[in-house]
């Protein structure tokens, strides 16, 4: 009995593939989840640093001392329909209301300059020198994780469209 091209080709199972898919699938999303964390940890590496030094110049400037200023921009990471977001934003200079008890002000968000990220003569502008360095580190860590979220973005959406097409098929 001969068996035609198109039964043979027909009688290939796929199953195999359609499993390397879904775990195609599950791999990015455990990637973006470790992308994740490591931008959240480089975040709170910095935070914890900019909170010390911050109040060591609060208390300085409540004990008299008006040569220096507080810090002026801090990282922020959301989420906005499903993409990741990494971003720094403009925090005001600390006044105090009442001795002791500074006023409630809320931060602005600093648009970045580039697709993946931020210029140094931007970030340079804004914040206080002694926060600098630290700012910069942190940026080019921040934008590391955002190229490889961008390239995981990609292959999700990518991926989002096979499973639409395989499924309707």
């Amino acid at each position: 009995m001969k068996v035609s091209a198109v039964d043979a080709v027909s009688a290939v199972d796929m199953t195999d593939v359609e499993l390397i898919a879904n775990d195609l699938n599950q791999a990015a999303y455990v990637a973006r989840e470790a992308l994740i964390s490591k931008a959240e940890e480089i975040k709170q590496t910095y935070w914890d640093w900019w909170k010390v030094v911050n109040r060591e110049i609060l208390t300085a400037i409540s004990q008299g001392d008006q040569t220096k200023k507080t810090g002026r921009i801090t990282p922020r990471i959301r989420t906005d329909k499903g993409k990741v977001i990494i971003f720094w934003e403009k925090r005001p200079r600390i006044a105090f209301g009442s001795p002791g008890s500074p006023k409630r002000s809320y931060a602005t968000y600093i648009a970045p300059t580039q697709r993946r990220g931020y210029t140094k003569t931007q970030l340079a502008n804004i914040c206080q020198s002694w926060e600098w360095q630290a700012v910069w580190d942190a940026e080019l860590k921040f934008q590391q994780v955002r190229e490889l979220l961008d390239i995981n973005n990609e292959t999700l959406k990518s991926l989002r469209g096979y499973f639409k097409k395989t499924q309707s098929s």
